[in-house]
C-alpha cells in the first residue's frame, strides 16, 4: 500500500509540474511542427507511408472543415478507423475545429460500441467503407446506423476539391 501510495504522490507530482498541460493535442501538433521542423515525419503506420508534419497538418485543416458540419464545438464525435495514417489526421482534424474525438473500439462489438455512443453523447461517428468492408463490421454499421450518423471518409474525401486543398495550404500556420 505505502508503494501505492508513493507511486500516485508521485504520478501526481509529474502531472502537476508539466509544463503545457491545459493545451490541446492539436496545439501540441503545432508545437511539434515548430520544433522538428514541417518536414519531419509525424506519423507513420503499417502501410510505410510516412505523413510529415506539414501534410498532417494540412490534411487536418482540409478535413476538419467538412467533419465540423453537422456537429458542434465541444461536441463528441467517434472515430471508428484502423490505425492507419487516415485516423491521426481525422484525429486532429476533430481536434483543431474544437471536437472531441472519440475513439471507439469496435472490436468491443456492436452492444458495448452503442453503449458508448449512448455514454458519450455521440451523434455522428466517422469511419471508412473500405474498413467496415475489411474487417468484415457490416452489422455493427447497420447496428449504428439506427443510432447516429455515420459519416465514411470516402464520401469526404470525394466533396474535398482543389479549392479546399489550397484554403487548407493557405490555413497553415
Amino acid at each position: 500500500r505505502i508503494g501505492a501510495a508513493l507511486y500516485d504522490v508521485m504520478s501526481g507530482m509529474m502531472f502537476e509540474t508539466a509544463h503545457h498541460r491545459d493545451r490541446t493535442l492539436f496545439q501540441a501538433l503545432l508545437e511539434a511542427r515548430r520544433q522538428a521542423g514541417g518536414g519531419a515525419v509525424a506519423v507513420e503506420d503499417v502501410t510505410r507511408k510516412p505523413l510529415s508534419h506539414d501534410r498532417l497538418l494540412t490534411g487536418a485543416l482540409v478535413l476538419g472543415r467538412v467533419l465540423a458540419r453537422g456537429t458542434e464545438p465541444g461536441e463528441a464525435v467517434g472515430l471508428m478507423l484502423p490505425n492507419v495514417n487516415a485516423a491521426a489526421v481525422a484525429f486532429f482534424a476533430l481536434q483543431g475545429r474544437g471536437r472531441v474525438p472519440a475513439m471507439l473500439n469496435f472490436s468491443t462489438g456492436s452492444g458495448a460500441v452503442l453503449s458508448a455512443c449512448e455514454a458519450a453523447c455521440i451523434r455522428t461517428v466517422i469511419t471508412s467503407r473500405r474498413f467496415i468492408e475489411q474487417a468484415r463490421l457490416g452489422a455493427l454499421a447497420a447496428a449504428l446506423e439506427g443510432r447516429v450518423r455515420l459519416l465514411y471518409l470516402e464520401d469526404v474525401a470525394d466533396s474535398i476539391g482543389p479549392v479546399s486543398k489550397l484554403a487548407g495550404l493557405l490555413a497553415r500556420p
